[in-house]
Protein backbone atom coordinates (compact mmCIF):
# COMPACT_ATOMS: atom_id res chain seq x y z
CA UNK A 1 0.00 0.00 0.00
CA UNK A 2 3.38 2.29 0.61
CA UNK A 3 4.17 1.83 -2.59
CA UNK A 4 1.08 2.84 -4.36
CA UNK A 5 0.89 5.96 -2.26
CA UNK A 6 4.68 6.79 -2.82
CA UNK A 7 3.57 6.07 -6.25
CA UNK A 8 0.36 8.44 -7.08
CA UNK A 9 2.46 11.27 -4.90
CA UNK A 10 5.23 11.41 -7.05
CA UNK A 11 2.84 11.07 -10.31
CA UNK A 12 1.33 14.13 -8.48
CA UNK A 13 4.25 16.02 -8.12
CA UNK A 14 4.95 15.54 -12.09
CA UNK A 15 1.80 16.48 -13.34
CA UNK A 16 2.11 20.01 -13.44
CA UNK A 17 5.57 19.93 -14.81
CA UNK A 18 4.02 17.65 -18.04
CA UNK A 19 1.50 20.22 -18.37
CA UNK A 20 3.98 23.26 -17.90
CA UNK A 21 6.29 21.39 -20.74
CA UNK A 22 3.34 21.25 -22.90
CA UNK A 23 1.93 25.04 -22.47
CA UNK A 24 5.41 26.01 -23.44
CA UNK A 25 5.45 23.46 -26.92
CA UNK A 26 1.98 25.30 -27.44
CA UNK A 27 3.75 28.70 -26.83
CA UNK A 28 6.41 28.25 -28.78
CA UNK A 29 3.90 27.25 -31.80
CA UNK A 30 2.20 30.44 -30.75
CA UNK A 31 5.64 32.18 -31.27
CA UNK A 32 6.63 30.76 -34.44
CA UNK A 33 2.99 31.93 -36.06
CA UNK A 34 4.01 35.14 -34.84
CA UNK A 35 7.46 35.53 -36.02
CA UNK A 36 6.83 33.61 -39.35
CA UNK A 37 4.45 36.10 -40.06
CA UNK A 38 6.81 38.71 -39.22
CA UNK A 39 9.84 37.13 -41.32
CA UNK A 40 6.89 36.79 -44.37
CA UNK A 41 9.05 32.94 -43.99
CA UNK A 42 6.26 30.42 -45.84
CA UNK A 43 7.66 26.96 -45.18
CA UNK A 44 8.57 27.60 -41.38
CA UNK A 45 4.69 28.95 -40.73
CA UNK A 46 3.52 25.80 -43.28
CA UNK A 47 5.54 23.67 -40.66
CA UNK A 48 3.29 24.65 -37.75
CA UNK A 49 0.42 22.90 -39.36
CA UNK A 50 -0.93 19.37 -39.70
CA UNK A 51 -1.19 18.94 -43.16
CA UNK A 52 -2.75 21.86 -45.85
CA UNK A 53 -6.13 21.05 -45.74
CA UNK A 54 -6.83 22.35 -42.07
CA UNK A 55 -9.89 24.31 -41.74
CA UNK A 56 -9.86 28.09 -41.74
CA UNK A 57 -12.56 30.04 -41.19
CA UNK A 58 -13.02 33.55 -40.41
CA UNK A 59 -16.32 35.18 -38.88
CA UNK A 60 -16.74 38.58 -39.86
CA UNK A 61 -17.87 40.60 -36.74
CA UNK A 62 -21.29 42.00 -36.70
CA UNK A 63 -20.14 45.70 -37.17
CA UNK A 64 -17.73 44.62 -40.10
CA UNK A 65 -20.67 42.34 -41.78
CA UNK A 66 -23.22 45.21 -41.25
CA UNK A 67 -20.79 47.15 -43.59
CA UNK A 68 -20.17 45.41 -45.89
CA UNK A 69 -23.88 44.29 -46.63
CA UNK A 70 -24.55 48.07 -47.08
CA UNK A 71 -22.03 48.17 -49.58
CA UNK A 72 -22.96 45.81 -51.62
CA UNK A 73 -26.44 46.58 -51.67
CA UNK A 74 -27.95 46.32 -55.51
CA UNK A 75 -24.65 44.87 -56.75
CA UNK A 76 -25.78 41.22 -56.03
CA UNK A 77 -22.88 40.22 -54.40
CA UNK A 78 -23.75 40.51 -51.07
CA UNK A 79 -20.50 38.48 -48.90
CA UNK A 80 -21.30 35.39 -46.37
CA UNK A 81 -20.70 36.06 -42.68
CA UNK A 82 -18.29 33.45 -42.82
CA UNK A 83 -15.21 33.22 -45.22
CA UNK A 84 -12.54 30.09 -45.67
CA UNK A 85 -9.06 30.04 -46.33
CA UNK A 86 -6.36 27.97 -45.83
CA UNK A 87 -2.56 28.86 -44.32
CA UNK A 88 -1.18 28.76 -47.73
CA UNK A 89 -3.96 31.60 -49.17
CA UNK A 90 -2.99 33.73 -46.09
CA UNK A 91 0.86 33.04 -45.69
CA UNK A 92 1.00 33.69 -49.47
CA UNK A 93 -0.74 36.88 -48.74
CA UNK A 94 0.98 37.54 -45.91
CA UNK A 95 4.72 37.24 -48.72
CA UNK A 96 3.09 39.03 -51.30
CA UNK A 97 2.23 42.70 -49.15
CA UNK A 98 4.31 45.72 -49.50
CA UNK A 99 5.91 46.46 -45.89
CA UNK A 100 6.38 45.14 -42.66
CA UNK A 101 3.39 43.13 -41.54
CA UNK A 102 3.22 41.94 -37.70
CA UNK A 103 0.66 40.09 -35.75
CA UNK A 104 0.34 40.48 -31.74
CA UNK A 105 -1.47 38.13 -29.43
CA UNK A 106 -2.69 38.67 -26.11
CA UNK A 107 -4.84 37.46 -23.47
CA UNK A 108 -3.36 33.72 -24.34
CA UNK A 109 -4.98 31.15 -23.04
CA UNK A 110 -4.32 27.41 -23.22
CA UNK A 111 -5.73 24.88 -22.46
CA UNK A 112 -4.54 21.31 -23.05
CA UNK A 113 -4.60 17.74 -21.40
CA UNK A 114 -1.18 17.09 -23.11
CA UNK A 115 -2.28 15.41 -26.26
CA UNK A 116 -4.75 17.65 -27.93
CA UNK A 117 -5.29 21.33 -26.92
CA UNK A 118 -7.20 24.73 -27.59
CA UNK A 119 -5.56 28.28 -27.41
CA UNK A 120 -7.83 31.10 -27.44
CA UNK A 121 -6.47 34.97 -28.26
CA UNK A 122 -7.35 38.15 -29.27
CA UNK A 123 -5.02 39.31 -32.30
CA UNK A 124 -4.01 42.57 -34.05
CA UNK A 125 -2.83 42.45 -37.52
CA UNK A 126 -0.63 45.53 -38.60
CA UNK A 127 0.99 46.64 -41.81
CA UNK A 128 4.11 49.15 -41.36
CA UNK A 129 2.44 49.73 -38.00
CA UNK A 130 -0.78 50.72 -38.68
CA UNK A 131 -3.46 48.44 -37.51
CA UNK A 132 -5.13 46.55 -40.63
CA UNK A 133 -7.73 44.24 -38.39
CA UNK A 134 -8.38 42.65 -35.20
CA UNK A 135 -10.93 40.37 -33.40
CA UNK A 136 -10.48 37.16 -31.50
CA UNK A 137 -9.04 33.68 -32.79
CA UNK A 138 -8.88 30.11 -31.59
CA UNK A 139 -6.54 26.85 -32.56
CA UNK A 140 -7.21 23.19 -32.40
CA UNK A 141 -3.65 21.50 -31.91
CA UNK A 142 -2.88 18.34 -31.74
CA UNK A 143 0.48 16.77 -30.70
CA UNK A 144 2.63 14.37 -32.89
CA UNK A 145 5.45 12.75 -33.82
CA UNK A 146 7.33 16.35 -34.99
CA UNK A 147 5.17 17.99 -31.93
CA UNK A 148 2.42 20.69 -31.56
CA UNK A 149 0.37 21.22 -34.78
CA UNK A 150 -2.41 23.59 -35.87
CA UNK A 151 -5.81 20.96 -36.94
CA UNK A 152 -7.88 24.22 -37.42
CA UNK A 153 -7.94 27.84 -36.82
CA UNK A 154 -11.07 30.06 -36.48
CA UNK A 155 -11.23 33.91 -35.41
CA UNK A 156 -13.18 36.96 -35.47
CA UNK A 157 -12.57 39.84 -38.22
CA UNK A 158 -13.09 43.70 -38.04
CA UNK A 159 -11.26 45.78 -40.09
CA UNK A 160 -9.65 49.37 -39.22
CA UNK A 161 -11.18 50.71 -42.48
Amino acid sequence: MKKIVNFMVVLFLLCPLYGYSSEEGISNVVDAFSLSIKEKDKSKFLSLFVEKGVSWIGVFSEEEYQGLNKNSEGQGNVPGKLFHGSPEQFIDWVVGLEGDPREEFENIKIFTDGNVASVYFEYKFYLNGDLQNWGDESWLLVKSEAGWKIQAVNFSYTSGN
